[in-house]
């Protein structure tokens, strides 16, 4: 049987508040140990809508190296228990819905497992990367997560600029 803990993924230390969607953002942090912000960050250009995100973990998770593995192989089918997952950190999607494992023991904001019952349609498993290596490739990903934010700070400045021109006398402080 998997076990559960609850883990925000750090979504509450960042400032976010109340319910949503966001279970691929917190299984990206919570696997790869990155800041949720940072995480969110990076699947931003995967379309959010209603902050919830509507792909791209797959897209980050390959960017740092992760494979993925098929949750039904040669006729047998994986299901969200210990005794059926690899041990260390995994991503693991199930219907609806993504979640981080560690050593078989789901981290998220509820049980996903349905008593080990639910099916794993695949899971994300790390790359095997020395200390330094692992380092480098968070620097990576945090600097690719403050390109986005600029890009994205740009597209504001521009949007508040065009505003302010249509308002013409109007003063905006």
């Amino acid at each position: 049987m998997t076990t559960f803990k609850y883990n925000d993924g750090g979504r509450a230390k960042a400032g976010h508040h109340g319910k949503t969607g966001d279970c691929q953002v917190r299984a990206v942090a919570i696997a790869t140990g990155l800041p949720y912000n940072i995480a969110y960050a990076l699947l931003a250009p995967y379309q959010y809508e209603n902050d919830q995100a509507m792909g791209g973990y797959k897209e980050v998770l390959t960017s740092l190296g992760w494979t993925r593995h098929p949750g039904r192989h040669k006729g047998k089918t994986t299901h969200l228990t210990a005794g059926e997952l690899p041990s260390g950190t995994i991503v693991a999607q199930v219907s609806q819905h993504v979640c981080a494992v560690k050593n078989g023991v789901i981290h998220d904001i509820y049980d996903p497992s349905r008593d080990g019952t639910r099916m794993v349609y695949a899971y994300w498993t790390p790359p095997r990367l020395n200390a330094p290596e692992v380092q480098a490739t968070k620097i990576r990903l945090i600097a690719q997560a403050i390109k986005i934010a600029e890009e994205s700070l740009a597209l504001m400045r521009d949007f508040q600029a065009e505003l302010t021109a249509d308002m013409g006398d109007a003063v905006i402080r």
